[in-house]
């Protein structure tokens, strides 16, 4: 499943059944609701392509309260830039690839946060994992690893490195690990990668 503010909530549905056919998909679009995946220009882009997810439907609201600004970005065309990336393949699943606020451009290549983060947390210990770009003058943006380890576990920044050159590409590998007692999170329970991006700093 997965929803947004802007859309009543909910805005796409994954039979239980699909669950192991389709890992990783959010679904289709619920009835009334369609999804699409976006260029910049707002153009459709083709099966497997990765753009922004654009979504169209009764459920969406037509704007923010007293924010022209806000509205102008996000609600073009009768439809939401819900600011994920995504991709769909060719029988209608989408599948989001990250928030495209928390992508990370290093040596010119788009990183996911979320692949990193994913990879991270199945090292036996690792309790969270949060990725975030730092300002880099030779790399244009540096990979920042934050992680919480379980109460018991003993886990070292140079242990998680070490598992993330042995599972990862090299161009997703973070240059830093930070073990943190916690992650900031917001009233949702969402990490605040803005604080965590400071943090970087």
């Amino acid at each position: 499943m997965y929803g947004a503010t802007e859309a009543t909530a909910r805005m796409s549905y994954l039979r239980p059944e699909l669950v192991k056919e389709r890992q990783g998909s959010i679904g289709r679009g619920i009835p009334g609701v369609t999804l699409s995946v976006v260029d910049a220009e707002g153009r459709p882009l083709p099966p497997g392509v990765v753009g922004e997810l654009f979504a169209r439907g009764e459920n969406i609201t037509k704007g923010y309260w007293n924010d022209p600004e806000g509205t102008a970005a996000k609600f073009v065309d009768g439809g939401l830039l819900t600011g994920d990336l995504a991709r769909i393949d060719d029988d209608g699943f989408v599948y989001v690839v990250d928030r495209e606020a928390d992508f990370i451009k290093s040596w010119g290549i788009r990183v996911s946060s979320h692949e990193i983060e994913d990879a991270v947390a199945q090292l036996p210990g690792v309790a969270a994992a949060a990725v975030v770009g730092r300002p880099d003058e030779v790399a244009g943006e540096s990979i920042v690893l934050f992680y919480v380890t379980s109460n018991s576990a003993d886990v070292s920044p140079e242990e998680v490195l070490a598992h993330c050159r042995s599972t990862l590409a090299k161009h997703l590998v973070p240059h830093e690990a930070r073990r943190v007692s916690e992650l900031p999170l917001n009233q949702n329970g969402k990490v605040l990668k803005t604080e965590l991006r400071s943090l970087a700093l």
